[in-house]
């Protein structure tokens, strides 16, 4: 996709394009992720957990799950029961990131639905925590 491609859309125009170029990607997407960050992205993972406080029986919301990594640490981490949602509007990356959860046997704690921040396909909305 080209950036000219995507000034030339209207908004939900552009969500599709973003969308489609997300499933293009998605079978490359956590080697391009470490390989592009230099494997730096662990470290921001870890991070941007670290930064979450401790609480048992929490609910988080992982906006933009893509292939569920964030949610995978967070489970890995958390010694207490925590249910992790995960959501995502790329369908490609949402597959690998059931596959992964599935691969480390954290279904209990992972949850990923298809959907947006703008439009939770969840009832109730309420999380204690959120991160993206």
């Amino acid at each position: 996709m080209l950036p000219s491609q995507v000034k030339q859309g209207v908004p939900a125009d552009r969500a599709n394009l973003i969308q489609d170029m997300f499933n293009a990607v998605a079978p490359r997407y956590d080697f391009l992720n470490g390989l592009l960050s230099a494997g730096c992205d662990k470290y921001w993972r870890k991070i941007a957990v670290d930064a979450l406080e401790p609480v048992a029986n929490r609910i988080f919301l992982d906006v933009a799950t893509g292939t569920a990594d964030i949610a995978l640490e967070l489970a890995l981490r958390d010694a207490s029961p925590s249910r992790i949602i995960g959501i995502d509007f790329s369908t490609t990356m949402l597959q690998l990131g059931k596959n992964k959860v599935t691969a480390k046997n954290m279904q209990s704690s992972i949850q990923l639905f298809p959907g947006t921040v703008e439009n939770l396909p969840l009832k109730g909305d309420i999380f204690d925590g959120a991160i993206s």
